[in-house]
């Protein structure tokens, strides 16, 4: 369970600009120079992983994010880890997303303070993992003592059969040689007959070989007129394929265009909603629809 409880008069509050920045900076290798580019939430979701690995959705983080609805992308990832973890606090993305010094600096101020709490998490995993692996090493140890008594023992009745079968051995191989000296006299007759048949055989390949050859000639110009007519298909089809490629290109330049048409749209509704959200309750309702997530 996660470490939370930090109240309004927390010494986390009154740490400085300058010393956030520099442990963000440090803690995640990056180039911050104001508290305002914290507004992404990237940086946030890498901080909660550091103290929790895997329990933050990093695939889904647009680490790039330079528009409002790719921030509020990242902090809902950050938000949905919080349920996960039990982190009881509650994000006001729409001010946050804002860039506005004074929001972003109080919350990266509690993150610090959550950061100093929790951040022995994923130490204490590991201690419990190496205890384990220890126990692991030293049933081992116990097994392979075990597994060389025996092998010394087999290695000692090995020893004695093998003694056993050199002798045996050692006879068979006295009569093998009787046998081989046998063989190769029969063999020696075997190949002067074989020198003969091969002579016949290689002057019937070689009238074979002839015949062939004029055959593949004719193979050889029949595959050339096929290519050929392949190849002129081929040039057709190409032709065709590039002509419906162009008007493809058209078509996706108009729906882009119409796109960016109506993100323009939506952009300035936003704005006109943000504006004006207090003057009537239904404008709190459209933000609701337009930052909410399918």
């Amino acid at each position: 369970m996660s470490k939370n409880l930090i109240g309004m008069m927390d010494k986390a509050f009154f740490v400085g600009r300058k010393e956030l920045i520099n442990w963000i900076n440090s803690l995640l290798s990056l180039n911050y120079k104001k508290v305002e580019e914290c507004c992404s939430g990237a940086a946030y979701c890498r901080v909660v992983d550091f103290c929790y690995p895997g329990k933050v959705r990093l695939d889904l983080v647009k680490f790039d994010a330079k528009l409002e609805w790719e921030f509020i992308q990242n902090w809902k990832v950050l938000q949905g880890a919080f349920q996960k973890i039990g982190i009881d606090k509650e994000i006001e993305i729409n001010k946050l997303i804002k860039g506005k010094y004074q929001d972003n600096l109080e919350f990266l101020q509690w993150m610090k303070r959550w950061f100093e709490l929790n951040k022995n998490q994923n130490q204490n995993k590991n201690q419990n993992q190496n205890q384990n692996q220890n126990q692991n090493q030293n049933q081992n140890q116990n097994k392979n003592q075990n597994q060389n008594q025996i092998q010394n023992q087999n290695e000692y009745q090995n020893k004695n059969q093998n003694q056993n079968q050199n002798q045996i051995q050692n006879q068979n191989q006295n009569q093998n040689q009787n046998q081989n000296q046998n063989q190769n006299q029969n063999k020696n007759k075997n190949q002067n007959q074989n020198q003969n048949q091969n002579q016949n055989q290689n002057q019937n390949q070689n009238q074979n070989q002839n015949q062939n050859k004029n055959k593949n000639k004719n193979k050889n110009q029949n595959d050339f007129k096929k290519l050929i007519e392949e190849k002129t298909n081929l040039q057709k089809n190409n032709k065709k394929l590039n002509s419906i490629l162009f008007q493809t290109k058209k078509m996706a330049e108009g729906i882009e265009k119409e796109r960016n048409f109506y993100f323009e749209k939506l952009k300035k509704i936003e704005k006109f909603c943000i504006d004006n959200q207090k003057e009537n309750p239904i404008i709190q309702t459209i933000l609701n629809e337009i930052y909410k997530q399918n």
